[in-house]
């Protein structure tokens, strides 16, 4: 609309501009974390394009996991409302029935959506992840107790090599 009445579109330049920064934050931390993904394991909990809803349409977790995957790492998912994944997409991401499934043996997990289902961590799930780095952009968990043993990322905090929550 700015074009066709000749305007600045100052603002929605810099949304574009922060949306697009905020799509690669994620993979950025990724590779921060695990310095290459060749033959690294991820695990994306939350692939819907928003919780609670079955379509993958649009979602960021996804394209996470197929710029992953194109760089040499595993990726195995769960979401809780997503039951199957199609062919083109399988190849990608292994879609798994639980959290426990897609965490064993992850070198990073990362928190895609906000599922409520995120919030039940124990340390039976907690044991299973390899590395112990956990990459929640929205700060979904952060309120969790138990996770003195992890390296929690989030948006607005920074990530020091070695440093524990």
């Amino acid at each position: 609309m700015s074009n066709k009445f000749k305007l600045p579109s100052y603002l929605i330049k810099a949304v574009n501009s922060s949306n697009s920064f905020h799509k690669k934050w994620t993979e950025k931390k990724c590779h921060q974390v695990l310095k290459n993904f060749r033959k690294k394991n991820v695990a994306i909990l939350g692939l819907a394009y928003k919780p609670g809803i079955d379509t993958l349409r649009r979602s960021p977790a996804l394209e996470l996991a197929k710029s992953l995957h194109a760089k040499g790492a595993t990726v195995k998912g769960f979401d809780p409302i997503i039951k199957s994944v199609p062919r083109d997409i399988s190849k990608v991401i292994g879609l798994k029935k639980s959290v426990k499934e897609a965490v064993i043996d992850a070198e990073v997990v990362v928190i895609a959506a906000d599922c409520p289902e995120f919030l039940h961590f124990d340390s039976e799930i907690m044991n299973l992840i390899k590395k112990k780095f956990i990459i929640d952009p929205n700060g979904f968990i952060a309120n969790l107790s138990g996770f003195k043993k992890f390296n929690y990322i989030c948006v607005g905090r920074n990530y020091k090599e070695g440093s524990r929550v």
